[in-house]
Order: C-alpha cells, then sequence, then structure tokens
C-alpha cells in the first residue's frame, strides 16, 4: 500500500468512523459476526473499531466500505473529501 494511503487512515478521526460503522450495522441490523462475514475482517477487529479502541487500517476501511456498500469518503470526516 502506498505510503499516503495510510497515512489517509491513520489521520482519518476516529469517531467518525465508530458513529458510521455503529449507524450503517444499526440501519441494517447487523451484528458484528454478520459484518466479519460481509467484509472478511475478524469479529474482535470490527468490535474494536466500532468501539474506538482502535483505527482501521486502510485496507480494513476498503473492505468495510466494499462490504456494505459505501464509499470510504463516508467513514471520514475530512474537509478534503
Amino acid at each position: 500500500m502506498p505510503a499516503g494511503l495510510y497515512k489517509f487512515a491513520n489521520l482519518a478521526d476516529n469517531s467518525s468512523m465508530k458513529m458510521k460503522l455503529k449507524e450503517l450495522m444499526h440501519e441494517r441490523r447487523l451484528r458484528f459476526r454478520q459484518v466479519e462475514i460481509i467484509t472478511g475482517i475478524k469479529r474482535a477487529t470490527i468490535s474494536d473499531i466500532a468501539n474506538g479502541k482502535t483505527r482501521p487500517r486502510f485496507d480494513d476501511l476498503e473492505q468495510l466500505a466494499e462490504g456494505l456498500g459505501v464509499m470510504i469518503r463516508d467513514f471520514v470526516e475530512s474537509k478534503y473529501l
């Protein structure tokens, strides 16, 4: 992964990511296990992201966006997006 993309994921606001993930899961009535199946990301990692304990790596962010049918920018609040 290009270094710039890793920085992008690390600089993203973690609170907006966890809120968006929780919102999507609530709207679609998804549990962590179901998101794990849809995205291929371990349930523990999804839980950590949703609870603000960790920031997703860029590839996890891509998998979340693809699996949930949203754009990566939907997870990130930035004046540049």
